[in-house]
């Protein structure tokens, strides 16, 4: 896949995951994110660019230490969840987390596997459409047939 066409899918599937977390946290009476806030996007591609780079066939715990090694370069510290002060409070080593929250990091995962495929999906479907569009006749004033 060229550069362009992964940074495309990066962002593309960062925007998908920025607009799911941001209807948990509101199903979950939580703060929705600002989709548009930075801090909120950079802890999203963090969490996920190992992820969408690497597919279905990512290991789990590789991915969580390239989360961990991604949020300390980027000055997140541990603490309570607070994206404005840069702080998440599972922010250790995959062995060291409970079970719990591995369970919710795999979801997680799954949410982002989801998000590449729908991703896929609509990227097939614009390719289909606008290669229809060029097998469109045209008529003599430039206008298609449909």
């Amino acid at each position: 896949m060229k550069t362009y066409d992964v940074n495309h899918k990066v962002n593309g599937v960062i925007r998908l995951l920025a607009k799911i977390e941001s209807s948990t946290r509101k199903a979950e009476g939580l703060p929705p994110i600002d989709k548009d806030d930075p801090l909120s996007i950079e802890f999203i591609r963090n969490r996920s660019i190992y992820f969408i780079k690497h597919g279905e066939k990512a290991s789990i715990q590789d991915g969580h230490e390239v989360f961990l090694a991604l949020m300390k370069l980027d000055a997140w510290v541990c603490g309570s969840e607070d994206i404005k002060s840069k702080t998440f409070p599972n922010l250790f080593k995959w062995d060291d987390l409970s079970q719990n929250t591995k369970n919710e990091f795999i979801l997680q995962v799954e949410i982002i596997n989801n998000a590449c495929a729908v991703y896929e999906t609509i990227k097939e479907k614009v390719r289909r459409e606008s290669s229809r569009d060029d097998t469109i006749p045209k008529m003599a004033d430039g206008r298609r047939v449909e």
